[in-house]
């Protein structure tokens, strides 16, 4: 009898710390401001490992670009207040399934299988940059797709389920034989890390975020940025299929259009990007018209 009752809390605790470990489920809840405004409560996820987009900071803080953004909207809106939470890549969008969230922000693109099982609102808060290639200096040549395909027996690495991936694999699939993808279920650090030591010859991601990640790691100065394989393309904020997910896209839609025209997106990129060319490639868009 004892080692049952030792058994049932011994559960109960492990169950107690899975839960608190994912992160409670999204609901709806409602907090007053100091001037009286009842303000919703949403539940933001991202992960914490892609400077200078979402990571944590030295204070153990989530920090960046992304971040900013969100807060600066939560900052406009007498409407909505953000909560975040992280975990890894693996793990967001399942969580926007189950409930736990309100809102994934990833530096994220937009695709035919996402959208089948999630919603995405009417406006970008962000331009990506182009797909670059990240190679060793033996490769400075490699410019494009093409050239990749010129040089035989490539080896690229992808992140499984990253937008870049579905880039190279379209173009596996039009080219079959082109080169060799080498899948990879881990961050990029994992990824630079087999460039440099030649097991692959390169892989197809975020130059920004591949080269600050290559620094922070100490091989920074042996890798580059030799070309870019697509033009940069928006990115998003994606919300569940639901009619919270639905409501609270349109209302962010609207502070986006609001702190694009203040000019917040352009002081947001210039403190984490050194520039705010990923928000001018917007001005043309039809998001912004």
């Amino acid at each position: 009898m004892k080692k049952n009752i030792l058994m049932l809390v011994l559960i109960t605790a492990l169950l107690a710390a899975v839960l608190e470990g994912c992160g409670s489920t999204a609901k709806d809840s409602v907090d007053t401001d100091l001037s009286g405004n009842k303000k919703q409560q949403y539940k933001v996820v991202t992960a914490s490992a892609y400077a200078p987009f979402c990571y944590l900071n030295e204070s153990d803080e989530l920090d960046g670009y992304d971040v900013d953004i969100c807060k600066a909207i939560d900052n406009i809106d007498t409407e909505i207040e953000f909560s975040y939470e992280w975990c890894d890549w693996a793990s967001m969008l399942p969580g926007l399934d189950a409930g736990r969230y309100d809102l994934c922000t990833y530096e994220l693109g937009r695709n035919e299988a996402r959208e089948e099982m999630y919603h995405y609102g009417n406006v970008p808060y962000s331009n990506a940059a182009g797909a670059a290639i990240i190679t060793t200096s033996k490769n400075n040549n490699w410019k494009s797709f093409e050239d990749i395909k010129a040089a035989g027996n490539a080896k690229i690495g992808c992140i499984v389920g990253a937008n870049y991936t579905k880039y190279v694999e379209d173009y596996l699939n039009k080219n079959p034989g082109a080169f060799e993808i080498a899948y990879y279920e881990t961050e990029i650090d994992a990824v630079l890390e087999d460039v440099v030591n030649g097991r692959i010859d390169a892989t197809i991601n975020a130059g920004s975020v591949a080269m600050e990640k290559a620094k922070i790691s100490g091989i920074g100065d042996k890798l580059l940025v030799s070309g870019y394989v697509t033009d940069p393309i928006p990115v998003w904020f994606i919300y569940p299929k639901s009619d919270r997910g639905n409501q609270l896209s349109d209302e962010i839609d609207a502070d986006i259009k609001k702190l694009y025209e203040d000019g917040t997106l352009s002081e947001i990129s210039k403190k984490w990007l050194g520039d705010d060319y990923v928000i001018k490639s917007l001005e043309n868009s039809e998001y912004f018209k």
